[in-house]
């Protein structure tokens, strides 16, 4: 009886199906049951938090505003009544203010605002006269405070340091400590003294003089610049840091160094504070303290590491202490401080106004001016005094070199553009004041700002002592006695501090009410207690926090993976981190042999459970207590330990034998210390729950653990009899899973399928007693959102599922099986791919190797003598001089980076390889230890280079024979870290893999793991329930193997069908495999005895079966074009527009998006903001969907246009303030309204719809002007030979890209080229080389591929896409140019060619080309070929067909949108 498949291949942005009957593809509506569906990838939500984030700053800041407002209204009023109302329009025109004035703030005919600004430059002159002598003047007042409420500093502080100790000598005794314990507990960690130390002389150091040595005050500032900088004024950043080294006594400490450095504004390197082990060097990019931490890339490689994240931080606090006493310079106030920044600046910029009129005059006006380039528009690349200090323009906007409206160049860039005009003046009068600037540049304090990046240092306590300073004066003051007004307890003055001082606690969240938009109160958690307006006083009495706290804590945790209503435990819960140990433990062998129950418990309890786990750790234990000799092996890790008892040991430390009386209450304070960022609420919650069973310095103690991540599972589901969850049977015992896994070498999976175990009838019990139904009825919500795993998993999982209904739906054909296989770039759990490259790894190792070899000589109990480790160290040098020969991509040759790794000597017989006939002979080749019949592992660790002469005498049996055993050679190469734990334990293993071993590895190789197709298969397996379908995961690596095998060939830069390829083939190999292996585990050779199996031979045998059947079905499968290609259209949503601010004057087609939103009434909007000739407004505003629109033209004829929505006028649209009519207006559509289409209710089309204009198709992508933007929808085809030809093309550029990173000359990647190309003659030439089929790409058959581009470009369906022709026209005449190019410039000409007909918005590049055009003028192809675009008004259009699709594509709908009658 025939069988149903179904097979997906399953992408972040395309999924590949297929369905068949056995293996031929149906036809269902006259279409083919096979195709692609695309889509685009999700995006995470980091810019929608960082924007959410800065929009509730920044209404909380209008917020606070207002409430000061409202509490100095009164008082204002009575002196001024339009002051405040002056303050709101401050930035209007004159004409747009609702208050007339020629002033912003002050209209009094005895003062205004340059008598203001005389006497107060900036607001800190204000600030610091007003704490110092109070004023009379109300309005003066409330600017002050106004200023200091608005910009009240950081939080980070709070709780932690008195508003006294902020920037003081005790806060950085403080820091200091907690740096130093972080580095002990680093070095405690890893064994490791080169790279964690901390500071040695820190209990006699002066910390007052490193206050005053930062600040540039004292007697240590005053000696230095005596003896250090005779006749010198400042102190340089070297002199400072390397007082430093001395008061903190570093000497030979590189870390403690490089942390003085950093503070001081040097950059952070990983590798370099923490270790290689950690970090490599070639992944770190370095980064500075003053750097947006949220855009700093080398954070995301520290995410996983709570202590190293901890020591940054700390760091990161000290380096504000260092900026911020930096800015302060010792002054008792920051306005004191600001107010002498100020002055600083006054004085440099006319020392450097008179030296450049001195010394430089005709660079004055190029320093201070406004600089136009040729075009007559200001150049913006020149960061000079105006641009530095934000006055710069920039073609017309006040826009600073960095492009953003109204912004300034940094300190960096000016500080190279004066640098460069100072050091050109050498007359001999001016050195010594050209020497003082430039000594004031160097050390980064010339021309300070009072508004810079440093001012995110300063602490809100600063701010707060000043807000105390000024309101002390202004309550003496009769005239202020509103101040002292008490109103529910609270005085006017109590409540302006508590604008500065509170904030919302994170756990209550957003406060604002969302009752006017559902879909934002998701975001919101808070419970009140009763309604109303909440502010700072009133705070605890309209919010509960408990409760709040209490929703917070479930919105923080997840859901077990097999509990469903089981919360997961914290990542570093003792319990969790006791289940990674045992699992990890678990999988572990001794010399090859699986690790007995009595040595894991013994390793668990004293290794593990005491001290941090290492291989070295383990192997001294078992050495010490288990009688092993030392060259013991460890095998089934990792080279390292990922999981540890780290937490425990924390506690147990602290805490003592509490740890393990009350293992409930460690859990629990485990728990908060994950939920709890504040440090106060952590400590207030384990004093209310804990107080009577903690003593004060207990708690003390533990209060300032905190701990972040979620582990996967929950305590029901680990320890189901004492937590109330699953119950399990085994051997028929009752026992939790960690009891199972402590008592058994078993880890959770080997559990679950167990046939001891009776966990499906444990797990169906559990769900029986909590109700919960498995529910056939999939939901996004309910299923797969609130799923833990990223936004671009969960999309394509709901795309396959929906994809997967469709089938069924459109087909009326449920599948008997269903075969997913996930790209493995989709592997959500994959490790981090190998990022440096193959030669700094081999020299890395050779680097570890001597050091190990020296260990071993100084080592008198070392098993080998003093010349065969010289000879070890010889063979090293040797090997690294001539690996200085070849080039990284040589070294990707499996062959010879074997011969490195085995310093040249043959595995087998010891025998030194003659490295010239590893590259060009065929004496050597590479082998099997674990031959390819037992286990299919081609990795490293289970490859060794050998001569051919012996491995052909070797049997493909396991363990190795003896006369193959080079034991001695193999434990040196072990010992000094050129062989990994697991490669030595096969080499030296003696006992044949076992059934059990090889189930699990076939297993392995089947099945894949991954997020994405696991949630998947779960989901189908409900929407299929009861119906005997079976959804089988397969592996992507076995259709790979299967396509090697039979050539055939898979190019990426050709189509996409490709993808629908992948699914169908994934039937054939998922089938015969799941057959095979599935329900028959072993293959059993002839004789009966010997179990092994091999998936190639398998697929081999069953695809050549009865003269190639399976084969031949494949080829007319692939010959077939008929693909349904599908596109999901989509309706935008996100940003508005682009963040940039731009001006009417440098955007003069009138398409700027105001600045504020506002009602149109009269078809004029209201808001003085809303004329962007006077305001200016957002460029590029982003597309949300395309609507139809009829119109009158001038002739008064209907008109009918295709007109782009924006995401920012479909919310208006959606909230009333504008209508589909008014938009039409605006853009000039006479009488505009939506056209009426049959068949559409609204006539929205979606971007991506896809449009057959009769000829040819393309999908509608954007808008441009008044111009729509499409792609290309017409799929290339190629014959095989063509499509092998083509990916072997895109090899060559790979190859050549990665080799000349650092080389850009053509003539150098042409040589590359070149020596590549010659490499696969050499290899097709071979007569040992087997593979026959390989491809070297030549002029012959280049040309051949430019005349088949051109043949296609001037035939349907791409003859007639606009401004196809003109690609035509120059690849026609641009012929005789590209036969006469160097083969790689044909190459890459080739592919840029092929852009042209790829499905996606690239653009074509023949700017190479050289031609003769119409007019005989020679001339080149342009760079922004194929870019298709066509008039918005479509009302002359002869067809065009809207294509509304299913997700399949087996179901179509046709709607005619041009006025003309057509055939749809």
């Amino acid at each position: 009886m025939k069988k149903y498949f179904l097979g997906l291949d399953v992408g972040t942005e395309n999924i590949g199906y297929a369905l068949t009957k056995d293996y031929e593809v149906m036809q269902v509506n006259g279409k083919r049951t096979m195709g692609v569906l695309s889509f685009e990838s999700a995006n995470t939500a980091v810019d929608r938090r960082t924007y959410r984030a800065t929009r509730r700053r920044l209404d909380r800041r209008r917020y606070r505003i207002a409430l000061l407002q409202e509490l100095f209204n009164d008082e204002i009023m009575a002196n001024d009544k339009n002051f405040l109302r002056r303050l709101g329009d401050n930035d209007l025109y004159l004409v747009d203010r609702n208050v007339e004035g020629k002033y912003s703030l002050f209209n009094d005919t005895d003062f205004n605002d340059i008598a203001y600004y005389k006497q107060y430059p900036t607001i800190y002159h204000l600030r610091e006269k007003l704490m110092m002598e109070g004023t009379d003047d109300i309005r003066l007042l409330y600017l002050a405070i106004h200023h200091i409420i608005k910009y009240r500093g950081h939080f980070l502080l709070a709780g932690e340091v008195s508003t006294n100790e902020v920037g003081g000598v005790k806060q950085l005794e403080e820091l200091i400590n907690k740096l130093n314990s972080k580095l002990d507990e680093n070095n405690d960690e890893n064994k490791n003294n080169d790279t964690t130390c901390f500071f040695d002389k820190f209990a006699t150091t002066a910390l007052s003089d490193v206050k005053d040595l930062i600040c540039g005050t004292g007697d240590i500032t005053k000696n230095m610049l005596n003896q250090i900088t005779i006749g010198k004024k400042y102190i340089s950043k070297r002199d400072k840091k390397n007082k430093l080294n001395e008061l903190f006594g570093v000497s030979s400490s590189k870390t403690s160094k490089k942390i003085i450095d950093i503070v001081m504004g040097g950059k952070v390197n990983l590798t370099e504070l923490f270790g290689k082990e950690y970090y490599e060097k070639e992944e770190v990019k370095g980064f500075t303290m003053a750097e947006e931490w949220e855009s700093i890339e080398d954070l995301q490689l520290i995410k996983d590491n709570i202590l190293h994240i901890d020591i940054i931080d700390t760091i990161k606090q000290i380096y504000d202490w260092v900026t911020l006493n930096e800015m302060l310079k010792g002054k008792q106030s920051l306005s004191s401080a600001m107010v002498e920044i100020y002055e600083t600046h006054k004085q440099d910029l006319h020392d450097l106004k008179e030296f450049i009129k001195d010394y430089a005059p005709n660079d004055y006006e190029r320093v201070f001016g406004e600089i136009k380039n040729e075009k007559g528009k200001i150049d913006n690349s020149i960061c000079n005094y105006s641009c530095y200090i934000g006055g710069g323009r920039y073609n017309g906007d006040k826009i600073g070199a960095n492009g953003r409206y109204g912004s300034t160049c940094t300190q960096e860039d000016f500080y190279k553009f004066i640098k460069k005009i100072i050091e050109s003046v050498t007359v001999e009068e001016a050195t010594a004041l050209r020497d003082d600037l430039l000594e004031r540049i160097a050390n980064k304090d010339f021309m300070p700002k009072i508004v810079s990046k440093n001012n995110s240092t300063i602490p809100y306590q600063l701010n707060m002592m000043e807000l105390d300073g000024i309101l002390d004066k202004a309550r003496q003051n009769p005239k202020f006695t509103f101040l002292n007004d008490v109103d529910n307890g609270w005085t006017i003055a109590d409540k302006i501090k508590s604008l500065l001082s509170f904030r919302v606690p994170y756990y209550v969240g957003p406060v604002k009410e969302y009752e006017d938009n559902d879909n934002n109160k998701r975001y919101a958690w808070a419970v009140r207690k009763e309604s109303g307006r909440i502010t700072p006083w009133n705070f605890d009495d309209k919010i509960d926090k408990k409760q709040s706290n209490e929703i917070f804590i479930r919105r923080m945790t997840n859901r077990c993976t097999y509990l469903k209503l089981a919360d997961t435990l914290p990542k570093n819960s003792i319990l969790f981190s006791k289940f990674m140990c045992l699992n990890e433990i678990n999988s572990m062998k001794i010399n090859g042999d699986a690790i007995s129950c009595k040595e894991k418990k013994a390793i668990f309890d004293n290794v593990f459970c005491k001290k941090n786990p290492t291989i070295k750790n383990i192997k001294k234990y078992l050495i010490e207590n288990f009688g092993y000799e030392k060259g013991i092996v460890l095998s089934g890790i990792d080279n390292e330990i990922k999981s540890s008892m780290k937490t425990y040991i924390i506690y147990k430390n602290k805490l003592g034998n509490k740890v393990d009386a009350d293992p409930n209450m460690i859990e629990r304070i485990i728990f908060l210390s994950t939920i709890h960022e504040d440090s106060q609420m952590l400590e207030k919650s384990i004093r209310e729950e804990f107080g009577d069973k903690l003593t004060e310095d207990e708690i003390k103690a533990i209060k300032g653990f905190k701990f972040n991540g979620w582990g996967s599972l929950s305590a029901e589901f680990l320890t189901g009899y004492k937590n109330n969850g699953i119950k399990l049977m085994f051997d028929g015992e009752m026992l939790d899973i960690i009891d199972i896994m402590y008592e058994y070498n078993l880890n959770l999976q080997q559990i679950i399928f167990n046939e001891k175990c009776n966990f499906s009838e444990a797990l169906e019990a559990y769900n029986l007693e909590h109700n919960i139904v498995e529910d056939s009825n999939v939901s996004y919500n309910k299923d797969i959102a609130d799923y833990p795993c990223s936004p671009s998993v969960k999309k394509c999982v709901w795309q396959s599922f929906k994809l997967v209904k469709d089938i069924v739906k459109q087909t009326k054909i449920v599948p008997d099986v269903v075969f997913i296989e996930s790209c493995r770039e989709n592997n959500d759990f994959k490790k981090n791919q190998r990022t440096s490259k193959r030669r700094d790894m081999i020299v890395a190792i050779y680097d570890e190797a001597r050091k190990k070899i020296n260990e071993l000589q100084r080592d008198k109990k070392a098993e080998f003598s003093i010349q065969e480790l010289e000879g070890l160290s010889e063979d090293i040098d040797y090997c690294q001089k001539t690996l200085d020969n070849y080039s990284d991509s040589e070294l990707k040759k499996e062959n010879l980076y074997l011969y490195f790794m085995q310093l040249g000597k043959d595995m087998y017989t010891g025998k030194a390889i003659d490295l010239n006939q590893v590259l060009f002979g065929n004496m050597y080749d590479h082998d099997h230890i674990i031959p390819k019949a037992v286990i299919k592992d081609d990795s490293f660790t289970n490859l060794v280079l050998v001569a051919k002469k012996e491995n052909a005498e070797k049997l493909r049996t396991y363990p190795l024979e003896s006369q193959f055993r080079q034991t001695t050679l193999w434990k040196k190469l072990y010992k000094i870290g050129l062989l990994s734990n697991e490669k030595y334990s096969r080499l030296i293993r003696q006992t044949p893999i076992t059934d059990e071993e090889q189930e699990k590895f076939i297993n392995r190789q089947l099945v894949e793991t991954s997020q994405t197709v696991v949630l998947l298969r779960d989901l189908l397996n409900r929407y299929f329930a009861g119906k005997n379908v079976e959804v089988v995961l397969s592996k992507a690596g076995n259709v790979s193997m299967f396509r090697k095998e039979f050539d055939l060939t898979k190019s990426r830069e050709v189509n996409d069908f490709h993808h629908a390829w992948d699914a169908y083939l994934n039937i054939i190999v998922g089938n015969i495999l799941n057959k095979e292996f599935n329900h028959n585990w072993f293959i059993r050779q002839d004789n009966g005895k010997d179990k092994s199996y091999n998936f190639l031979r398998v697929l081999r045998k069953q695809a050549t079966a009865n003269n190639n059947e399976i084969l031949n079905i494949i080829e007319k499968t692939m010959n077939n074009i008929d693909f349904q290609m599908v596109k999901l259209p989509e309706e935008k949503k996100g940003n508005f527009y682009s963040e940039v601010l731009k001006t009417h004057e440098n955007d003069k087609d009138s398409s700027l998006i105001p600045m504020c939103d506002s009602k149109i009434v009269g078809g004029k909007e209201i808001h003085p903001k809303c004329d962007t000739t006077k305001y200016g407004g957002y460029k590029t505003a982003n597309t949300a969907y395309f609507i139809l629109a009829d119109s009158i033209d001038k002739k008064g004829a209907v008109q009918r246009n295709i007109v782009a929505i924006s995401i920012f006028d479909d919310a208006r649209i959606k909230n009333g303030k504008i209508t589909y009519k008014e938009i039409f207006e605006r853009i000039g559509l006479k009488d505009g309204k939506l056209a009426n289409v049959e068949g559409m209710k609204v006539p929205i089309i979606k971007t991506g719809s896809l449009l057959d204009f009769g000829a040819y198709c393309l999908r509608l992508a954007g808008m441009t002007g008044n111009r729509l933007t499409f792609h290309n929808a017409n799929q290339l085809f190629v014959s095989k030979d063509q499509n092998r030809y083509i990916k072997e093309l895109g090899i060559l550029v790979d190859k050549v890209v990665k080799e000349s990173k650092k080389d850009t000359k053509e003539d150098k990647k042409e040589a590359m080229a070149l020596e590549i190309i010659e490499e696969s003659i050499r290899r097709k030439n071979n007569p040992d080389n087997k593979n026959s089929n390989i491809i070297v790409v030549n002029r012959k058959d280049n040309l051949k591929l430019y005349d088949f581009f051109v043949y296609k470009l001037s035939h349907n369906p791409y003859k007639d896409i606009p401004t196809y022709s003109s690609l035509l026209d120059i690849l026609q005449r641009g012929k005789e140019d590209f036969e006469q190019k160097e083969i790689y410039a044909q190459v890459l000409l080739l592919f840029n060619i092929i852009k042209a007909f790829q499905c996606n918005a690239q653009k074509v590049d023949v700017s190479a080309l050289s031609y003769v055009n119409k007019k005989g003028i020679a001339t080149k192809g342009g760079t922004g070929q194929c870019s298709i675009a066509i008039n918005s008004d479509i009302t002359e259009i002869d067809k065009l067909i809207l294509i509304n699709q299913s997700m399949s594509g087996l179901k179509e709908q046709r709607i005619q949108l041009n006025l003309k009658k057509v055939d749809k």
